[in-house]
Formats: C-alpha cells, sequence, structure tokens
C-alpha cells in the first residue's frame, strides 16, 4: 500500500487527477446540506426561487471547495511539481472569485427577503433604506475581492493608494459627481421629498418613482419608459410629489350658450353644488361654482372642487361620475352646452339694388 502511495505521489498528473476527484467529492458532501438549507428557508420565507439560482450558488461553493483544496494539499503532495506556483496562485485566485461570487448570491437572495418584508410594512421609508444597505454590502464585497486578489499577486495596496496622493486633484474632480449622487440618495433617504411609489415631477421629467439607488433614481413615466435620474439633481431641483396630495383639484369651465336665461343659470349652478355636496369623495369645505364669464361663443361657470383619493384610477372614476351627473343635470334643466361658433352677417350695398 505504501509502495502504491508512493508511485502515486511520484507521478504529479496521477496526484493532481486524484485531487481534484477527492475535491470533488468534498464539494458535493458540503453542498448538499446547504441547499437543503436555503430551499428550507425559502419555503418558510415564502419567496420564489430565482431561475437559475441554486445552479449559480451550487457553482461558487464547488469551485470554492475545489480551489481550497488544491491550494491547501498541492503544495503538500505536489511539491515537486513543475507547475506548482502557478497553480497554487491560480487555486487562490479562483478561491476569492468564488468565494466572493457565493457571498455575494447570498447577499442577493437574503436583500430579496427583506425587500419584501419592507414592501409589507406600513412605512415606505424601508423600501428605500434595505435596498441601499444590501447595494452597499456587493460594494464593499467587489472592493475586498480587488484588495484580496492584488494582495495574491503581491501587489502593494498601500502603496498604490499612496500614489494616488499625487494626482489626488484630478481623483477629486473624478469623484465628484460620484459623492454629489451618493450625497443625494442620502438626502432622498433623511429629507423623503418622496417615497417609492409616489407620482412626482422632476424638472420636466413627470412619472411613479420605482427604485431609489445610490447614483440614481429610476423613474416609470406615463409612456412606460424607465428614466434613470442622477442623485445629484435631486438636492437642487425643486420636487412635486402628487404622491403626498391630501386632495387632488378638478377645475374647468361648463360653456353654456349664449340665450341661456338667468333663472337656467343659476339653477344650473345650484345643482351642480348639490352634486358635489352629496358626492361620497369631494372636498365639502372648499368648491366653487360660480358664473364666471361670458366668452366669445360661451358663458362659462366655473366648477372648482377637490377629490379625497389615492391614485389616479380612482380619480378618473370619480371625475366621469361627476361629469355623468352635470350632464343629465344639465338636460333635466333643458340647458344646452356651447361649442366654438361664428356668426357671419351679409349686408347687401345698396347700389346694387
Amino acid at each position: 500500500m505504501n509502495q502504491l502511495l508512493e508511485s502515486i505521489a511520484q507521478n504529479h498528473w496521477v496526484t493532481l487527477i486524484v485531487l481534484l476527484f477527492g475535491a470533488t467529492i468534498i464539494a458535493r458532501l458540503i453542498i448538499w446540506p446547504i441547499n437543503r438549507f436555503i430551499r428550507t428557508w425559502r419555503e418558510k420565507s415564502n419567496l420564489a426561487m430565482p431561475k437559475g439560482y441554486l445552479f449559480k450558488f451550487n457553482t461558487a461553493c464547488f469551485m470554492i471547495v475545489f480551489s481550497a483544496v488544491l491550494y491547501s494539499f498541492g503544495p503538500q503532495f505536489l511539491s515537486k511539481f513543475s507547475y506548482l506556483a502557478l497553480l497554487k496562485q491560480g487555486s487562490y485566485v479562483v478561491l476569492t472569485m468564488s468565494l466572493v461570487w457565493a457571498v455575494y448570491s447570498l447577499v442577493d437572495l437574503v436583500g430579496q427577503d427583506f425587500v419584501k418584508r419592507a414592501e409589507q410594512t406600513g412605512g415606505k421609508i424601508d423600501d428605500i433604506f434595505v435596498p441601499l444597505i444590501f447595494r452597499s454590502l456587493k460594494i464593499l464585497l467587489f472592493i475586498f475581492a480587488l484588495v484580496w486578489i492584488a494582495h495574491s499577486f503581491s501587489i502593494n495596496v498601500a502603496g498604490v493608494l499612496a500614489g494616488l496622493g499625487i494626482g489626488g486633484l484630478a481623483f477629486a474632480f473624478a469623484a465628484k459627481d460620484i459623492l454629489a449622487n451618493i450625497f443625494g440618495s442620502l438626502t432622498v433617504l433623511f429629507d423623503r421629498p418622496f417615497r417609492v411609489g409616489d407620482f412626482v415631477k422632476i424638472q420636466n421629467i413627470t412619472g411613479t418613482v420605482e427604485e431609489v439607488g445610490f447614483r440614481s433614481t429610476r423613474i416609470r413615466t406615463s409612456e412606460d419608459s424607465l428614466v434613470s435620474l442622477p442623485n445629484s439633481i435631486l438636492t437642487n431641483s425643486p420636487i412635486d410629489n402628487f404622491g403626498s396630495r391630501r386632495y387632488r383639484r378638478i377645475k374647468f369651465f361648463a360653456a353654456l350658450t349664449y340665450g341661456t336665461s338667468t333663472k337656467s343659470i343659476n339653477q344650473f349652478c345650484e345643482g351642480v353644488r348639490e352634486i358635489i355636496l352629496n358626492h361620497p369623495t369631494t372636498r365639502k369645505d372648499s368648491f366653487d361654482v360660480a358664473f364666471n364669464e361670458m366668452g366669445d361663443f360661451s358663458l362659462n361657470i366655473l366648477i372648482n372642487y377637490y377629490l379625497q383619493v389615492q391614485n389616479w384610477s380612482a380619480e378618473v372614476k370619480e371625475r366621469d361620475m361627476i361629469l355623468s351627473k352635470i350632464y343629465d343635470l344639465a338636460e333635466s334643466l333643458g340647458v344646452e352646452f356651447a361649442f366654438p361658433t361664428q356668426t357671419l352677417e351679409l349686408k347687401q350695398n345698396e347700389k346694387s339694388k
């Protein structure tokens, strides 16, 4: 038996194959309970597993164990292998990247769980704060991986950072926009000018806030396009938050035809007031219905009132109901609505008679 092990050890390629085979078995033995734990946790949290997630995570775990075995046992069994240094350094780099990949996948998975819990809470501040935390963790993981890989190639990270002091001014100028965007995201987080799901207008962009990140805020417009707005703009631009409205103002003019009697106008105005007062979603202490002006082709009745609804769909529905009642009122009173008209008066020349 000892002679067999010695002969295997002398043949470096056979030893390498044995190490690879052993690493594969160890990796599968470790991955199986991890997968079982992840499936159980996902079932309890009632969250759908992202497509292909387990395959990617298993691949990362497999590479971790695989490279760890080569890095740990390679020098012991392959001490005279001509490619040992390359094998050891390559295993170290693969180990680093695989470890970061696996942790990144776990952070992403846990982040989805926390985001769903945040959406179920009453306060919407969590909808911004939780995603920012997990994005920060992903950025830190990326930086950690770069430092670790640089260390594996014997790169003096401290020296590189010190060397940046020579071009510190240029670096600061290049990082100005990044810092401005980060400051903008913190402004949104603490000042809360809007929340995820609010309908806002920022400069010439109008739409629903879908996501707030470190660099930009994503807004879904009414055309269903997705606009990424740099967060640095948020600190210097007025933000019109329609989502924070307590009431939604409705203002228009009902154009009545010339020839409508004063009595009919007064009856029409009084009827519109009753419609607004009796409607369940209107504000009762602030509305206006009045004969406002004599236009070019119509007698204009100002109708101004407020709806207490939560979203655009509800507003459209309530406006439809009120306008239908106003139209029925006009029909019952015999009042006609005007439209743009012109009267052409022809006079016959007396000389032509």
